[in-house]
């Protein structure tokens, strides 16, 4: 589906390399799916636009660098605009996103990592070429746009759903606030077992664990069948290695005898 990709350089990638192009396609999918759950708000709405235009102004021709750049500035100062929006009924005039992310968190955004922000930020002047802007930094700033988009449009859709009664399904997956895939064990009362499916130092890591009525609106359907289908086999793999662990041990303490 990529314009001039030929056979042989997809063969030339690396296992690595593959896994940065899946994982980047995954955020951009993501956060458009999280933008599209709030298209009532229309600084969303904007947002969803300036995003796409980041995009776009690389691809043109010729190539627009610090067009791109400004529109993924566009982009996440009007998502962070929205979050205030949602919880004071208003918000700054202003471009710098510092200021922005401060403000948003005041009022309950998660922590933004100022790396990302920095990514981002650029004069208004870029859009006429007098600040250089290069290939790289303008995905740079796209892809830190991707990330912090992806995670305020999912503060805002938690903070809405909150508002309701939110209820976890056994047996299917979710993503919770941190943007980490989970499934939901089992449902008793008020407490939910969850599974967590994490990476670390490049092996899979699995964790359950026990979460209160009180954050279940922080967990969101996870419903993308190229995502869930390979957790359901990592799941039925844990489950296998689960069993194959008790077996060992009930043979410690009852020898086998043929």
């Amino acid at each position: 589906m990529v314009n001039g990709l030929t056979e042989n350089y997809v063969k030339s990638l690396k296992t690595e390399e593959l896994k940065n192009i899946f994982n980047s396609f995954l955020l951009g999918n993501d956060t458009r799916n999280e933008m599209e759950t709030l298209f009532d708000i229309t600084l969303v709405q904007q947002a969803k636009g300036d995003l796409d235009a980041s995009v776009a102004h690389i691809f043109s021709n010729p190539p627009q660098y610090g067009l791109s750049k400004w529109a993924s500035l566009q982009s996440t100062e009007k998502l962070l605009k929205a979050f205030i929006e949602e919880k004071t009924g208003s918000y700054k005039f202003t471009h710098i996103l510092k200021d922005l992310t401060k403000d948003a968190e005041k009022v309950g955004l998660r922590k933004n990592p100022t790396a990302l922000t920095d990514l981002i930020q650029c004069p208004p002047d870029v859009r006429y070429g007098n600040s250089v802007v290069s290939l790289n930094e303008a995905i740079q700033a796209h892809h830190a746009l991707l990330d912090i988009c992806l995670g305020v449009a999912r503060q805002i859709f938690v903070a809405r759903r909150s508002k309701g009664d939110v209820t976890l399904i056994p047996n299917k997956y979710y993503v919770d606030g941190f943007g980490r895939y989970t499934r939901c064990i089992s449902v008793k009362n008020d407490k939910a077992t969850m599974m967590l499916f994490d990476v670390v130092q490049g092996g899979d890591l699995e964790i359950e664990y026990v979460i209160d009525k009180k954050v279940w609106a922080e967990y969101v359907g996870l419903d993308i069948f190229a995502i869930t289908q390979p957790l359901e086999e990592r799941y039925k793999r844990v489950l296998k290695s689960k069993a194959k662990k008790r077996e060992e041990a009930i043979r410690k303490i009852v020898p086998y005898k043929d």
